[in-house]
């Protein structure tokens, strides 16, 4: 298929995107599960009448990991509160680490010992499944939190999902690793310490990058010049970290943006570049929900069923251990503020699984053991995180409040 073809394509898809945002809005559904729909709706025409688009998944594994990627992680980055993640930066670490690490044993774990098929879903499959299915996205329902005055659960919710993102996809690259080759018991504990010499690294390099950009900004000021500088920024974090320094990409990304967006709201206050990385970070998605929607079938959920509602209960039961870990007053550390039990309502519920997992669902290699199950179970979740969890928030919000207002002192 020809370059110009699939720009064709991908243009009628976006533009596609664009007719379905307002019916989203009038049906009351999260926009990004009305893309998946259409996208699958689509794609299920064009079989029944014979047409062949040429377009495979896999065909875009590279533009997902090097493009779509790093434009979501950088624009989550650019648009944070970096003080007001500092402020929270215990909790927020402790959800975007540990927790996280924790999260994806017990997701891995669940879905081994639930399947029970070891043969054709063996351990690596299973932990690089708990790994995809730890990283959260807020997207939907960043902007509902604030709406409705949740905001400490929101800058929670913000800023466990950009750190954990990016730690999903680091430990993504070190477990695929491990599960494409055979292993010796020594090669668990250097996958271990390459997983933190990929996420430090690749932070500070990326801080610094970001500091250079912060410069340049500084001195060639203006909208179109600070613009050109933080796509520099993004191209030149992922491609010296992964060519020189051997660091993560995705880290080196999330470190430039938080120094560039927080420049840019103390200093600089160009507000084009919240609207350009909007932009990128809008066409990410939008392709990426409309891809997995093409790829999706009905015979996936006939013979994936069992498999995705495992993931769904293993998600929930991490989803909850984490937070009890976190707002229980027997596990808190004595530095961080108490939360509220609205605050861990909201922190479990609002743990919605969204474009991140789904890149990274649709980077897995077809050499992988098991990868049709991860990739399927990753979908399932997805659309029960959109379709019951993001519709549901807002009226389990207004109940608590409700209740609050009502409880006697």
């Amino acid at each position: 298929m020809s370059p110009m073809t699939v720009l064709l394509i991908f243009t009628a898809m976006l533009l596609g995107a664009l007719l379905i945002e307002p019916v989203a809005s009038l049906l009351r559904l999260p926009f990004a599960s009305l893309l998946v729909f259409v996208g699958f709706g689509a794609s299920e025409l064009l079989v029944r009448l014979g047409v062949d688009t040429g377009l495979r998944w896999y065909h875009f594994t590279d533009l997902i990991l090097h493009v779509f990627l790093p434009i979501l992680v950088y624009q989550a980055a650019f648009s944070l509160d970096l003080r007001q993640v500092m402020r929270n930066i215990v909790p927020i670490l402790l959800l975007a680490v540990p927790l996280f690490l924790i999260a994806t044993l017990t997701i891995g774990a669940g879905l081994y010992f639930g399947i029970d098929h070891p043969a054709g879903f063996p351990w690596p499959a299973a932990l690089l499944a708990g790994a995809i299915l730890s990283a959260t996205d807020p997207t939907a329902i960043g902007a509902l939190l604030h709406r409705l005055g949740v905001r400490r659960a929101a800058v929670l919710l913000e800023g466990e999902s950009l750190f954990n993102d990016a730690t999903a996809i680091v430990l993504f690259a070190v477990l695929l690793t491990l599960a494409s080759t055979p292993v010796q018991g020594s090669d668990y504990a250097e996958a271990v310490l390459q997983f933190f010499r990929l996420f430090a690294g690749g932070l500070i390099f990326g801080g610094l990058i970001g500091v250079v950009g912060v410069g340049l900004m500084f001195t060639f000021t203006g909208p179109i010049p600070c613009a050109i500088i933080t796509v520099a920024t993004i191209i030149f974090s992922v491609y010296l970290s992964e060519t020189l320094f051997q660091v993560s990409a995705v880290m080196a990304v999330l470190g430039a943006g938080l120094i560039t967006g927080e420049a840019n709201r103390r200093f600089c206050r160009v507000a084009f570049l919240d609207t350009l990385w909007e932009f990128h970070a809008y066409i990410a998605q939008a392709l990426i929900f409309l891809l997995v929607g093409a790829t999706i079938t009905l015979d996936m959920f006939r013979s994936q069923w069992l498999a995705m509602a495992i993931g769904i209960v293993s998600v929930l039961a991490a989803r909850g251990l984490i937070v009890y870990l976190i707002t229980s007053p027997m596990c808190r550390i004595p530095a961080m503020p108490a939360l509220s039990q609205g605050d861990g309502l909201v922190l479990f519920w609002g743990g919605l699984r969204g474009a991140v997992c789904l890149a990274l669902a649709l980077s897995l290699p077809l050499e992988l053991e098991g990868w049709y199950t991860v990739q399927s179970v990753a979908y399932g979740v997805v659309l029960f995180s959109l379709l019951v969890q993001g519709t549901t928030l807002e009226p389990m919000i207004r109940l608590l409040r409700r209740r609050a207002a009502t409880r006697p002192d």
